[in-house]
């Protein structure tokens, strides 16, 4: 198991922490094996702290990355993001 942190940068707006809780809810597969989640934002930046189950450090960080890119693209279409920052802990 392993812990992925990865920030967001929202420049001039502010996710919504329960629409973000809910679009990752709905673009989570079986396959990313997801275990636990936890979201804070603030202005400007979203964290995704993700538990996931995965063969090695690699494979937990590309799911991390595709369900926070995936989720981020749900709440966001005319919204510009980008991801800054991924770690492992």
């Amino acid at each position: 198991m392993y812990l992925v942190v990865v920030a967001v940068e929202t420049p001039d707006w502010c996710a919504d922490a329960n629409q973000l809780r809910i679009a990752l809810c709905t673009s989570v597969a079986a396959t990313d094996q997801l275990e636990h989640l936890y979201l804070e934002t603030d202005a400007g930046q979203t964290w995704l702290s993700l538990c996931l189950k995965a063969a090695d450090r690699a494979a937990a960080i590309r799911r991390a990355e595709q369900l926070s890119r995936r989720t981020m693209a749900l709440i966001s279409a005319s919204k510009q993001w980008r991801v800054s920052y991924i770690k492992t802990l």
